[in-house]
């Protein structure tokens, strides 16, 4: 099946990660390079303000001056004291505390429902002031529907944006709603997909973070599974090149239906330096989609006025993905959402919950008591919260064992089968998962209210189930009615073929009847309406749409229409090749190349210190080195463009030197794992502290250099990282002892380093001594802060990370 993918490039805008907030210029640098890099693939963004960043003059000029028509100016709802004090509302928080993140008092849901019109209105009011109309979107880790509902009813947003799946992170716990993209939320739950047109609140409701289908959703139930799975560019597998093509042939590659979606970009309060190395690979990937065609990135503004136009109700989704011996789909209608998992031969459901727009949001009526929110869905399945110790439950297929004969509830009698799994989409609404044994198939049919399973091949009398591991939201049976209840709220699984064999909270089997069994999603007052066939159309889609299909399925965003002259995007920065390097001096010269994508550009350069001058001398040929320097380089366009100028150093020193350490090294891959003779790499650590390149430890490094031979020593330095809210800091001191070998160094000096932030807040930079004298051997010993800082992140607390990465010895 062929679906829409839309991609919304979203970066949210703070102007601080702590309150009260203040001005940081490393944050406002970030948002400005990642403005800089879209302009320069010609690609448009949505920006959405925190009110903080709304109100700050920086921020104002400079997406007033460096955005255009294509790019949407949007809202990101968290709430500060100045917003509550702007609209009359007392703010919930403490300012003395850093990092004011507590969900209720830095969201709407820790307000009333008046507190929370008001504050919206406070905030509209200022936007307007400042850019002359009223923003069309607004996002957050969390929303509430009375909040967006006033926002679309008084200033005419159309879209709201939330956070993905996720359990327990910062104070937010989501899970059982939309799986991922886009759907129509209802008037009494913003989390959860309406049934009806009278339950919606008809705007779009957009899942952030993009999670990976099939192990974002493993949380917490897979053994030996870490990191965040998103295509966040600050996080591991948002920056892997490998994973950032694969997510996507998830949507366009992978057989699917309804509309695939991903949300790229990223927080600036997560700094440049921590972006960058996920952010260009993923802009470089989304154009090339675009000229394939296979995407359709946009703002989200124009994402939502298009599903406004196109969509009566939220159509279903199919979503599949593998990945060596694990393969998923993700089906979800206005129903229900089920999530299959296909490992080892086996087909499960791993995760399977009701929507049901009369089932309420917590903060609904009032403003939430606790410090963790929560937003739900109605569980049929879900494993985070049902698992029993190690153990996660699942809903099986299971089939009568050849010597169990007459149908039984013992469940020495089943057995799961095994096969190959495979999975499709089979129409605008309806997809299968599927299982094909050496004697028969089995086939899960997913319609917009209900699910089949049904055997076929030559053996199909053998006798089969669905069984339910687990089921603590049972109530009792009725006939062919499944009751549940779930924080307080009655719901039905009701059986339309099928005999049930069990049924209690330790598990549930349902057996088939004529080789079917069928299961209508609820028949709770939202579900009343709910398709009779699971084939029509007309009751998804839009009047303007069926009259005139053609106009929204060619829709076309903006910077399409109206792409940016070439000569107004800014020239891309000059590529060194290699980048900062330790060359070993006995090899001799380096060979430095420089480039750029950039057509007709010529490429100047400077080979020096670091204050050598600019414009310098064209580059012809590569650069050839024989002692440290620092090259700086921009480029020239013909119609007067100039490049930033990019810098990068390199050193020569001995590597035919013998470490040795006792400093217990953290040992995770993103690190450098080889040991202190990781300090004899050529390859430099980045501002990047995951680059892989970076020795990490919490003690002191402490490590002694042996010379083949008695030698003159002028240069001892080694690089360190300070990246304070990562929890890296610079050491306190450097000491350096001298001897002819390990057990005759004395104190030659000690240097005790600035105490304070360094000039960038993220910065790398080579700290020593310059002893000039002969020594065989000498011991480097860091010394930590026994304590973070005052001026630091995480103030106090004695998990300080001291990152190294290179020794400069000649």
């Amino acid at each position: 099946m062929k679906k829409t993918t839309i991609v919304n490039i979203y970066n949210f805008i703070r102007m601080s990660h702590q309150e009260p907030s203040r001005f940081i210029q490393a944050d406002f640098d970030t948002i400005a390079r990642q403005i800089r890099i879209l302009k320069q693939y010609g690609l448009p963004s949505t920006y959405a303000l925190k009110y903080d960043a709304l109100m700050d003059p920086h921020y104002q000029q400079l997406l007033l001056s460096s955005t255009d028509e294509n790019d949407e100016i949007a809202v990101w709802w968290e709430i500060s004291e100045p917003l509550c004090r702007r609209a009359g509302v007392s703010f919930r928080g403490k300012n003395s505390e850093v990092f004011d993140e507590r969900v209720d008092s830095a969201y709407s849901t820790g307000y009333d429902p008046a507190e929370r019109r008001r504050l919206v209105d406070a905030y509209m009011a200022d936007f307007h002031s400042v850019f002359g109309y009223y923003p069309k979107t607004m996002g957050s880790w969390i929303l509430d529907e009375v909040t967006v509902a006033h926002a679309r009813e008084k200033y005419g947003v159309i879209g709201a944006a939330i956070c993905r799946d996720q359990i327990g992170t910062d104070g937010f716990t989501l899970w059982g709603g939309w799986p991922n993209g886009i759907y129509m939320p209802g008037q009494k739950n913003l989390y959860l997909p309406a049934q009806t047109a009278a339950g919606a609140l008809p705007m779009a409701a957009f899942r952030l973070l993009s999670p990976d289908p099939l192990y974002s959703f493993e949380q917490e139930v897979r053994t030996g599974l870490d990191g965040v799975y998103t295509l966040e560019p600050s996080c591991e597998n948002g920056r892997d090149p490998q994973k950032i093509a694969w997510y996507f042939n998830t949507l366009t590659e992978e057989d699917g239906a309804g509309i695939g979606y991903a949300q790229a970009g990223q927080e600036n309060n997560f700094l440049w330096e921590n972006i960058r190395p996920g952010f260009e690979p993923q802009v470089r990937h989304l154009k090339k989609l675009c000229e394939e065609k296979k995407i359709r990135l946009e703002t989200m503004a124009e994402s939502a006025e298009w599903f406004l136009k196109k969509y009566a109700a939220t159509p279903p989704l199919c979503w599949q993905a593998s990945d060596r011996s694990l393969s998923a789909q993700w089906y979800a209608s206005r129903f229900y959402r089920i999530g299959f998992l296909a490992e080892e031969g086996h087909l499960r459901i791993r995760d399977w919950f009701l929507f049901d727009e009369n089932y309420p949001s917590r903060y609904l009526d009032q403003a939430m008591t606790t410090k963790k929110s929560t937003f739900d869905a109605l569980p049929l399945m879900f494993p985070q919260s049902w698992k029993a110790a190690e153990k996660r439950p699942f809903v099986r297929l299971l089939e009568a064992k050849p010597e169990a004969g007459s149908e039984t509830d013992a469940k020495e009698a089943w057995q799961e089968p095994q096969g190959v799994c495979s999975f499709h989409a089979l129409d605008e609404l309806s997809a299968c998962a599927q299982l094909t044994t050496a004697d028969r198939s089995y086939r899960f049919t997913m319609q917009e209210d209900r699910i089949t399973l049904e055997a076929h091949g030559s053996d199909t009398e053998v006798p089969f189930l669905l069984h339910f591991d687990c089921l603590p939201v049972f109530e009792k049976l009725t006939d062919n009615r499944i009751r549940l209840s779930h924080e307080g709220f009655s719901y039905d699984l009701v059986l339309e073929q099928g005999r049930i064999l069990t049924g209690q909270k330790e598990g549930l089997s349902i057996a088939a009847c004529k080789g079917k069994i069928r299961l209508r999603m609820g028949t709770t007052a939202g579900n009343t309406a709910a398709l009779s066939s699971g084939t029509e159309c007309s009751s998804v889609f839009t009047k303007e749409y069926l009259d005139n299909p053609a106009a929204l399925d060619s829709w076309q965003p903006g910077w399409l229409k109206n792409p940016t002259p070439p000569t107004q995007t800014p020239p891309f920065d000059v590529a060194f090749f290699p980048e900062s390097r330790v060359f070993d001096r006995a090899k001799g010269p380096a060979r430095i190349e420089l480039s750029t994508p950039d057509e007709g550009a010529v490429i100047r350069y400077a080979c020096g210190s670091a204050a050598a001058p600019m414009p310098g001398i064209p580059y012809q040929e590569p650069v050839l080195l024989s002692e440290d320097s620092v090259l700086r380089a921009a480029s020239f366009l013909p119609d007067g463009r100039i490049s930033d100028t990019a810098v990068c150093s390199y050193h020569f020193g001995w590597k035919d030197v013998k470490l040795e350490s006792n400093t217990e090294f953290d040992l995770r891959h993103f690190f450098d794992c080889g040991g202190i003779s990781g300090l004899l790499k050529e390859k430099r650590g980045t501002c990047n502290w995951q680059d892989g390149c970076w020795l990490a430890t919490l003690e002191n490094l402490d490590f002694i250099c042996t010379l083949p031979e008695e030698r003159l020593i002028s240069t001892v330095l080694v690089g360190f990282l300070t990246s304070h809210r990562a929890g890296i800091i610079y050491p306190e001191k450097l000491e350096l002892y001298l001897g002819e070998d390990a057990q005759h160094l004395k104190l030659f000096d000690v240097l005790t380093l600035p105490e304070g932030p360094a000039k960038a807040e993220i910065e790398r930079a080579d700290f020593g001594f310059y002893p000039n004298v002969r020594a065989k051997c000498l011991r480097f010993v860091a010394k930590r802060y026994a304590l973070m800082p005052q001026w630091c992140c995480y103030k106090g607390s004695p998990g300080i990370f001291t990152l190294a990465d290179n020794l400069i010895i000649h």
